[in-house]
């Protein structure tokens, strides 16, 4: 006997229910997995605050499949059951009991049941939900979405993580320090101790001469800084790099510009004001100066000071829209001198 076929509109009401039940139960394993995986992550800092999401969902939907196929797929029995308590007085599980006779008795009663299912209609049968399972489903769903966003927040800085909250201390405040590595040093109060969700007094670090700032240890970029938001200890590092001589192991074929201006005309035969095969020569920097004349050094004596100008002009004009203290007479000073050299 073709169930679907009888049953009709019957049938894919209960197949909805069934396929509801499965969904609300895979659904209060994959919550309840999640948050499992939440509390070991916020509490420990163990694995990941999607690790949770993905078993989670992946268990749910093996489970919820499971469940509708082993518990709530439908059988011919089920559907006449279920129909029948809508008043037919058992009249369809006795249709389907004897659904191989071919008795003139079993042919009418036959007819008569699928007549009488016409006045039961789909919508007519209710939806059988324990109410008991979709309590504890939203229970579980509650303590997920909880511990995911607490895990969420601690690992954006904004609450503590658990171990940290236990070990946080009886007086509520938290260490920041700030460390330099090789090559420069730190202005401010380098260790403050904090309460817990306060902001830091700002810092700044500097280069020493020879040296640059690229940065700190947890990506920051900008030389001054301020924690704001503070939920645990912290330590953070800034670091330098030494500035490189690029003129240092030049080629002996250059040694030709290694030498003073007036040099290579001595060398060549001529002085600072002959022409050299009928044109003048005129040396790298501007207004016709030779590039390696005593004067244009700098440091080491041995680089010319226009290879690092840019780098220099870069960093002053970053000093000065950093700092708000600067006299406006200063910056004037400082642009006339780098535009004038």
């Amino acid at each position: 006997m073709n169930v679907k076929q009888i049953f009709g509109k019957h049938y894919r009401r209960l197949k909805t229910e069934g396929v509801i039940k499965s969904a609300i139960s895979g659904a209060g394993v994959c919550f309840a997995i999640n948050a499992v995986f939440a509390f070991i992550y916020w509490m420990f800092r163990i694995g990941s605050i999607w690790l949770g999401v993905t078993v989670g969902l992946l268990t749910g939907a093996l489970l919820g499949a499971l469940l509708y196929l082993c518990k709530y797929r439908l059988t011919e029995k089920t559907v006449a059951r279920r129909v029948d308590s809508y008043g037919l007085e058992e009249r369809l599980i006795t249709m389907i009991e004897f659904s191989g006779e071919r008795s003139h008795m079993a042919e009418l009663q036959r007819a008569d049941a699928i007549a009488r299912l016409e006045d039961v209609p789909a919508k007519g049968i209710k939806y059988k939900i324990s109410a008991v399972l979709v309590i504890a489903v939203s229970v579980v769903f509650a303590v997920s979405f909880s511990l995911s966003t607490l895990g969420i927040l601690a690992q954006a800085g904004k609450v503590s993580y658990g171990m940290d909250m236990l070990a946080q201390g009886t007086d509520g405040t938290f260490e920041v320090i700030y460390t330099v590595g090789e090559g420069g040093w730190i202005r401010g109060e380098t260790q403050q101790s904090v309460s817990f969700g306060d902001a830091t007094v700002a810092v700044r670090a500097f280069a020493d001469d020879g040296w640059i700032f690229v940065g700190w240890d947890d990506g920051e970029t900008s030389p001054e800084r301020s924690e704001t938001g503070v939920s645990s200890d912290m330590q953070i590092k800034a670091v330098f790099e030494k500035i490189e001589n690029n003129d240092s192991d030049d080629d002996d074929s250059d040694a030709a510009d290694d030498l003073p201006y007036g040099s290579v005309m001595e060398e060549s035969g001529g002085s600072n004001s002959d022409e050299l095969g009928g044109e003048e020569v005129k040396g790298d920097g501007e207004g016709g100066g030779a590039k390696w004349q005593d004067r244009n050094q700098f440091i080491d004596g041995a680089t010319y000071y226009r290879d690092y100008l840019e780098f220099y002009y870069q960093y002053a004009t970053g000093i000065f829209d950093s700092e708000t203290d600067i006299p406006p007479e200063i910056i004037e000073f400082f642009e006339t001198y780098f535009s004038g050299i």
